[in-house]
């Protein structure tokens, strides 16, 4: 470190290892930045005795300058050796000049920042230890005029923070993948659909060839367990599928209600007929039971497969950008690893922790708060967690390494401007994912089309509670909505009036996530609504005995 505060590389250049004159086979091994010099040959074992080794290196840009003098502070011993040193012996010489030339000569033994002086200065400036001492630095200071070698070239330093934040000539290839980012941003913004903005217009009917998966998918972006949770509601409601409840067992089974048993003899839809083939693959009944239920699994895996092409003709943003800046990251931290010198194996897993332990995840977790449909939580909140989350999470991880590698990984772990490199592209993956255009034309007319719907089934809600109705709309609870109202995140006052259980569902339902279909108990509890169930307006596919046991059926 420099009196100013910048710092100085030191570039070792090791010449060979002798011992006792005869040279000796040796090796490099870096860690974290840090290189110890392995000497002898493990294969090989010296019989007991004293030995002379010899390490002849050159180091550059060992020089501190101040003012009119040029200054060298050398640790001589190193720090913290674990064994005792008996000796220990220094000298600095100038080639062609003869004599005692140095203006001033120091020394300093102990622990860091002591000054201690166990040691002697001898009259041609030589540096010599007085006694033995055991992990304490030897470390030594002289000077000398500026003229005594006026054509040795200036220290290189650098300023710490602008060689964590900026990059130098030889280090700009490590911005490059940011740069990379930014072009393909570019070219996907050019690309972007030039859709004319659609307006939510009001509606009072749900279209006979939509499905709740579909509503989901539409005004909520995601197909996702509540969307499966409310299809799996709609055939029941449709009176395709049973619910019933084995209360000795203590389990639900779904039981697929054959053609000529339901009253409501409808065409299902493409959807619909597919979601009744998936659950129904190898029998009649599935048993809701077990903490991964692949029956469940298998079926929601299909259904977002039949739903795919719709989502991709309905929304533009790229999720390939966001493989392009996990690429972006992984290329800066290859490059910042096999780049300097002291490169290791262990700097790499270091910065792998970082990335994959704390940047990335909190990164897109606050992306996914950002998009959440399920809270309530305003945008402006959620975009302030966007921003500021990743960066104090980041702050914290960086500060954590630095507590455990120290100052190195600071000064010269890394190539000038690594670290901006790092958090620049992982913002420029983060937000500029989030400024793409989400919906092609198409799905602009999806999306107002679903808000609609939404709308339509909230004024429902709101009527059937107790809120205004308007003209020609009733109290009367339509119970072919349940379905529709979880694919739409509403119904809690819907499931109020019916159950309480129903209500629990409606604000939880976990289906497919976990394997399990638990809460469709909660959803569809027949035996505490069957009373209700039968009383379902004409439209609601009301069944009297569907699936045996009598007066459980929708």
């Amino acid at each position: 470190m420099q009196p100013d505060g910048d710092a100085a590389l030191l570039n070792y250049h090791i010449v060979g290892v002798t011992r006792d004159g005869i040279p000796e086979p040796w090796h490099l091994d870096w860690h974290i930045g840090l290189m110890s010099i392995v000497v002898g040959d493990k294969q090989r074992f010296l019989p007991q005795g004293d030995y002379h080794y010899q390490i002849h290196y050159q180091v550059k840009n060992a020089f501190l300058r101040e003012g009119d003098s040029d200054l060298l502070i050398w640790n001589v011993t190193g720090n913290h050796w674990p064994f005792e040193i008996y000796k220990t012996r220094f000298s600095l010489k100038f080639p062609d000049i003869a004599g005692n030339p140095f203006s001033e000569i120091d020394l300093f033994t102990g622990e860091e920042g002591d000054t201690y002086r166990n040691g002697r200065i001898l009259e041609d400036g030589r540096i010599e230890s007085s006694d033995p001492f055991y992990r304490e630095d030897f470390t030594v200071l002289y000077r000398w005029p500026h003229s005594l070698l006026s054509n040795a070239p200036a220290p290189q330093t650098t300023n710490i923070f602008s060689h964590l934040l900026l990059p130098s000539t030889s280090s700009l290839l490590i911005w490059f993948p940011c740069l990379f980012l930014v072009c393909g941003w570019l070219y996907l913004w050019k690309r972007r659909p030039q859709f004319t903005p659609v307006d939510v217009i009001e509606t009072d009917v749900i279209p006979p060839d939509y499905t709740p998966g579909m509503l989901r998918l539409d005004a909520k972006l995601v197909y996702d367990d509540k969307g499966f949770c409310a299809d799996i509601v709609n055939l029941i409601v449709k009176g395709k599928i049973h619910l019933e409840d084995q209360s000795d067992k203590n389990q639900q089974i779904l039981i697929r209600v054959n053609e000529g048993a339901t009253r409501n003899n409808e065409v299902l839809l493409p959807a619909e007929q597919l979601l009744l083939e998936a659950l129904f693959r190898k029998g009649d009944k599935v048993v809701l039971t077990g903490r991964r239920n692949r029956v469940l699994r298998r079926a929601f895996l299909r259904m977002q497969k039949f739903y795919l092409p719709r989502k991709k003709s309905s929304f533009y943003r790229p999720d390939a950008f966001l493989q392009w800046g996990g690429m972006a990251i992984l290329a800066v931290i290859l490059y910042g690893n096999l780049s300097p010198v002291g490169w290791a194996g262990m700097s790499l897993v270091g910065d792998m922790f970082i990335m994959i332990c704390w940047l990335l995840p909190f990164l897109f977790c606050s992306l996914e708060l950002l998009f959440a449909r399920d809270d309530d939580k305003p945008c402006v909140n959620r975009v302030i967690i966007t921003l500021f989350l990743p960066l104090i999470c980041s702050g914290v991880a960086f500060y954590s390494l630095y507590i455990n590698v120290g100052d190195v990984f600071f000064y010269w772990y890394m190539p000038a401007g690594y670290f901006s490199a790092v958090f620049l592209t992982g913002y420029l993956t983060g937000m500029g994912y989030i400024f793409l255009p989400k919906f092609t034309q198409t799905g602009q007319q999806r999306y107002a089309h679903g808000e609609a719907i939404v709308n339509y089934l909230a004024r429902k809600e709101a009527a059937t509670h107790s809120g205004r109705r308007r003209k020609g709309e009733t109290r009367k609870l339509d119970y072919a909505l349940p379905g529709w109202a979880v694919s739409a995140n509403l119904g809690r006052e819907w499931a109020a009036r019916i159950t309480p259980s129903l209500t629990a569902a409606v604000r939880a339902p976990e289906i497919a996530r976990s394997g399990v279909l638990f809460s469709l108990q909660m959803h569809l509890s027949l035996g505490a609504n069957s009373s209700l169930l039968g009383r379902s307006y004409s439209g609601g596919g009301a069944g009297g005995g569907a699936g045996g046991g009598g007066g459980g059926g929708w």
